[in-house]
């Protein structure tokens, strides 16, 4: 039972030295995945990062100023509130009529 655990935890150590030594394989393969300090200062990636908040934050007001007039349009006059609470009133008057 000791060799088990001998041999598991040597395997995962194994697996753990591996992955250790892979990264900067990986890192030099595919640079636009290297989250590095000196990257995320770079005064291009700021600006960039600003544009698209702006961008984002442009979208959500114009789909805030378009909910906004649908609803507006959605809205009843006084005189179509009073006529729609009429014609509720007389629909209930035909559906519950007093039985003779």
């Amino acid at each position: 039972m000791a060799q088990q655990w001998g041999k598991r935890i040597m395997r995962t150590l194994g697996m753990a030295l591996l992955c250790a030594l892979m990264s900067p394989a990986a890192h030099a393969v595919f640079p636009e995945f290297n989250l590095s300090v000196r990257d995320a200062s770079h005064p291009d990636n700021f600006q960039g990062q600003r544009e698209r908040r702006q961008d984002e934050q442009r979208r959500y007001n114009s789909r805030r100023e378009d909910a906004q007039d649908t609803q507006r349009a959605q809205r009843l006059s006084p005189e179509e509130r009073q006529q729609l609470r009429r014609d509720i009133k007389n629909a209930g008057r035909e559906l519950y009529r007093s039985r003779p």
